[in-house]
């Protein structure tokens, strides 16, 4: 496939050289390929809740996307819903450092990336999804300025998923998970689930410095219930009450809601934490929520507010045109 071409903005270049790096690589949510050409959507972010925050506020269209910054774009039609589309921004190194040096750690992080698209193709293989697939720019071997004029070099993937991942904020932070885990030093091999599950078993017992190790070991017995139970989890819901912070009863704005949240019951998703309860109990493993019913009553009577408040503006607006 012919390279991809990404229009960068300023501020892209300079998220991606900043210092603040949670695992290693940044991630922007980008368009469609139209001529071999993407832009990114929203700014490059070190942290797995912030890109899940940056979809929620565009798909649930709210004033908090066009108030948002970091958001690229005011039109919402750009975000591709039949698939979930990734730019990883990767700081190779800084300054004018070695040839030889950046080419090995190009190599180091290429191994790196694979290493995140196995452990996405395996769950997806096993629940019979498109396999995702990656890609690298033509940024390869450049080097970009930041804004104190410091020589960065950047190495710049694409990743392209099935639209199944953007199903909730939580199956995009547990992809972006599973991504970045070769960043945190999963190198162990696998080859059956069975096999995966005590490699990650033994990676949260071995590579404790990892800052996604608590991230894995209290969730990973739990990746594959609601992976294979997307359609009972998210049964009769659009993806923008999905996303939409209303739906939410522990009067947040969503922005820690991820794979953690839920497995740890403190999901403020109610509807989705109950159902995901119910399957795990079934499974035989320990589930509650941690949410309080002084919360869950507070998001029920913010939902129905805003119910109530959608049907007035449509009368108003019923009574305009007569």
């Amino acid at each position: 496939m012919k390279q991809i071409k990404v229009n960068y903005h300023d501020e892209d270049i300079n998220g991606m050289c900043g210092d603040y790096h949670f695992s290693g690589f940044k991630t922007a949510v980008c368009t469609k390929p139209e001529n071999y050409k993407v832009t990114a959507l929203t700014s490059f972010e070190g942290c797995r809740e912030v890109l899940t925050n940056r979809l929620r506020a565009m798909f649930a269209e709210t004033s908090q996307a066009r108030d948002m910054g970091g958001i690229r774009t005011k039109d919402f039609t750009d975000v591709d819903r039949n698939r979930l589309r990734l730019l990883l921004g990767l700081k190779v190194a800084f300054g004018n450092r070695n040839k030889k040096l950046i080419e090995e750690r190009k190599t180091t992080m290429d191994k790196q990336m694979q290493v995140g698209l196995k452990l996405l193709n395996h769950f997806e293989k096993r629940h019979r999804w498109g396999d995702t697939k990656l890609y690298k720019t033509d940024n390869d071997g450049q080097f970009m300025k930041d804004k104190v004029n410091r020589n960065n070099h950047i190495c710049v993937y694409m990743v392209v998923s099935s639209k199944r991942w953007m199903k909730s904020p939580t199956t995009v932070s547990l992809h972006a998970l599973l991504l970045r885990l070769g960043f945190s030093g999963f190198k162990i091999k696998f080859n059956t689930h069975e096999e995966l599950m005590k490699a990650l078993h033994i990676f949260t017992k071995i590579n404790t410095t990892s800052r996604d190790n608590y991230h894995v070991s209290s969730t990973y017995e739990k990746w594959d219930i609601l992976l294979g139970n997307l359609n009972m989890i998210y049964a009769g819901r659009s993806i923008e009450n999905i996303y939409c912070s209303d739906s939410l009863s522990n009067q947040s704005d969503g922005f820690s809601e991820g794979i953690q949240y839920l497995c740890n019951g403190n999901s403020g998703d109610i509807i989705t934490a109950d159902r995901f309860q119910e399957l795990c109990e079934k499974q035989g493993l320990k589930q509650e929520s941690k949410i309080s019913e002084s919360f869950r009553s507070a998001g029920k009577l913010k939902r129905e507010l805003k119910r109530l408040e959608k049907k007035r503006k449509k009368e108003h607006e019923a009574n305009k045109s007569k």
